[in-house]
């Protein structure tokens, strides 16, 4: 084996290593998110996007344990991030 690549093999070994020796950090204890999602959907509903997006806030809703909505925003060729900005923290 040339040196190069039993080189790049053992930093490879090494950090995986690391990583699994490594103490869990304090913020894998906060949940997150704290609560619902909004997904906005720019699109009309039953199209490509909108199916996409469906599925990807399921996965998301079981993946998180939190409940992710899929929100279809349709209008202005799909330009409708200004009008629906999420409001600041604590609103």
């Amino acid at each position: 084996m040339p040196f190069r690549a039993l080189s790049r093999c053992l930093t490879a070994i090494c950090v995986c290593a690391t990583e699994l020796l490594a103490p869990p950090s304090r913020a894998a204890d906060i949940t997150y998110p704290g609560r619902p999602v909004r997904f906005v959907i720019p699109f009309a509903p039953a199209g490509s996007n909108d199916v996409v997006a469906r599925i990807l806030a399921h996965q998301l809703t079981d993946m998180w344990k939190q409940q992710v909505v899929a929100d279809n925003r349709a209008g202005a060729n799909g330009r409708t991030r200004a009008a629906n900005r999420a409001p600041a923290c604590g609103m």
